[in-house]
């Protein structure tokens, strides 16, 4: 063994150098076989690297893989490895900054990771920073994800899948592939005391996905689409395409939804609603392909005698739910009793269907119920007040009528404005016994004196017409008379051609007379009028004579 000093068995000193303190054989310069304790702050003083940089070195360790050292550079303590290259910086603010190599992990983190500025900023002008920057897993197999650059753009992606979710320089987010959702919240950030937010242009609430086109976000083109299903084929598919603003009219400002792979219904650019259309001509426009199948189906019909205000069918006045007519429908498992009412309003603004309205007409199994909704017959009239009349009109105008007087318990009939009265009582079963008949008589063209003898039968008769055959024995109860043009006239009655010596005179454009037995007829007999012209001239000549048949 080479000569060397011996100090208590405590410090080592050999021929070429090196010092062991506790070591007896020293490999290495300087070796120490326990814990270096000292004050060495005084005047800076530090164990320094042998050769090289001057920097100050704690720890430096040459082996046959290359040295590694902790080196303190000015402020910053330097993690070396190899020495010279460094890995990792604690700077005297507390920031530690970790650098890695191509292909190399540049942080592995066992347990937890906190960070106090609760970010991780990662340096991107390292030539590396295109390499994975951050890979989760199970040491060794890291397989969970990873978040990696690929351009200008940051990508969390799972090892071999091309899906991934990207955010890009413009700090759009762009989901690559599958979306599986396990139940997602929105925060609008909308109060429950706040008005409906107003449409945003060139911003977009927290409450609004909004798509847009390839002019970008300030264009007012876009389209967004919400589709389920079509993985085998569209006719497995529904969706709601939402349209912006295109120069193709199907698809500007629309929104269409789509079941099986075929739109049901669109909202066009004016609001109109098309069912079963793409074109809506109307607020709600509705068509189907088959005439066998009902179009609109309601279903809160009532019971078969059941009046309240669940109407089928509203309808208000100028855009307002006031002035309502109603249509309302009763249901019945049997035959009787299935109806559709009819209501209209009364002139209440704000009326229901059972207050401020009126009942019209009621369709009742087959019958007609008009002022009821229980009509007793085919058709039914019914007044609560006056009378309930059957009005007989030409261009507007009231040529005969047929009513029930209420008071007199009786029929009611009535030529032009004036009324045949009498109680006329309907008995028999031979559908004439106790009947009250008004025939009209007309002429056409302009009548003087020159033209005396100017019959008149039933409907527009001619010179030589002779008027109806009576079916039955009966009383001629009256004539009326109505003209044109200012003359003075004589209408007469005529029975087979010969006057009866019953008439009215007309010194204006109307007369009268309606006398209880007037004439007495027979059945077979020709009842008719003819007018007699005495002074001026007339035209467009309307005759009635009203019977009662025994």
């Amino acid at each position: 063994m080479a000569s060397r000093l011996n100090i208590e068995d405590a410090i080592y000193i050999e021929n070429d150098g090196q010092v062991g303190i506790n070591v007896q054989e020293p490999s290495d310069q300087f070796e120490v076989n326990g814990t270096i304790s000292g004050n060495i702050s005084t005047g800076d003083q530090w164990l320094k690297q042998a050769t090289g940089s001057a920097n100050k070195c704690i720890h430096h360790m040459n082996t046959s893989e290359g040295g590694v050292s902790i080196t303190k550079y000015g402020n910053d303590l330097r993690f070396e490895n190899p020495h010279d290259t460094v890995r990792a910086t604690l700077d005297n603010s507390g920031v530690f900054t970790v650098q890695g190599t191509a292909n190399a992990n540049a942080l592995n983190v066992t347990g937890e990771f906190k960070c106090a500025s609760n970010k991780v900023v990662f340096d991107n002008t390292a030539a590396y920073f295109a390499q994975n920057i951050i890979q989760l897993g199970a040491w060794p197999t890291l397989n969970k994800a990873i978040i990696d650059s690929s351009g200008s753009n940051i990508r969390l992606s799972s090892p071999g899948n091309t899906g991934a979710l990207e955010v890009n320089s413009d700090g759009d987010t762009v989901l690559l592939g599958h979306l599986n959702s396990k139940g997602a919240y929105l925060n609008c950030g909308v109060a429950a005391t706040d008005t409906r937010p107003a449409l945003t242009t060139s911003s977009i609430g927290n409450y609004e996905i909004r798509g847009y086109g390839t002019n970008g976000t300030a264009s007012n083109e876009g389209f967004l689409r919400l589709s389920s299903g079509g993985g085998s084929g569209s006719t497995n598919q529904a969706y709601i395409d939402i349209c912006g603003y295109n120069t193709n009219s199907d698809m500007n400002k629309t929104i269409t939804f789509g079941t099986a792979g075929v739109e049901r219904l669109r909202v066009d650019l004016s609001g109109n609603v098309g069912i079963g259309n793409n074109d809506p001509a109307t607020l709600l426009d509705i068509s189907t392909p088959s005439i066998t199948t009902p179009l609109l189906t309601l279903r809160s019909g009532n019971g078969s005698t059941a009046f309240n205000d669940g109407a089928q069918i509203q309808f208000g006045y100028a855009g307002n739910n006031s002035y309502n007519h109603y249509i309302h429908t009763r249901h019945n498992s049997a035959d009787g009793y299935n109806a559709i009412d009819f209501y209209v309003c009364d002139g209440t603004e704000n009326n229901t269907m059972t207050s401020g309205s009126k009942h019209a007409m009621s369709l009742v199994s087959g019958w007609v119920g008009i002022g009821t909704s229980t009509p007793s017959a085919l058709l039914t009239l019914e007044a609560s007040n006056g009378y309930p009349y059957i009005h007989f009109n030409q261009s507007g105008t009231i040529k005969s009528s047929i009513g029930y007087n209420l008071g007199a318990d009786a029929l009611l009939i009535t030529s032009g404005n004036t009324e045949v009265s009498g109680n006329f009582k309907v008995t028999g079963n031979d559908g004439f016994s106790g009947a009250v008949v008004a025939y009209n008589c007309e002429r056409n063209g302009s009548y003087t004196t020159a033209n005396d003898d100017i019959r008149m039968a039933y409907g527009n008769g001619s010179s030589g017409a002779h008027g109806p055959t009576m079916p039955k024995n009966g009383t001629v109860l009256g004539l009326t008379f109505s003209a044109s043009g200012n003359s003075s006239c004589q209408l007469h009655l005529m029975d087979n051609d010969s006057e009866t010596g019953d008439y009215i005179s007309a010194t204006s454009t109307t007369a009268t007379n309606i006398a209880e037995g007037m004439h007495n007829f027979s059945a077979g007999d020709r009842i008719g009028m003819k007018l007699k012209v005495i002074s001026g001239t007339t035209s467009n000549i309307v005759g009635s004579f009203i019977v009662r048949f025994d």
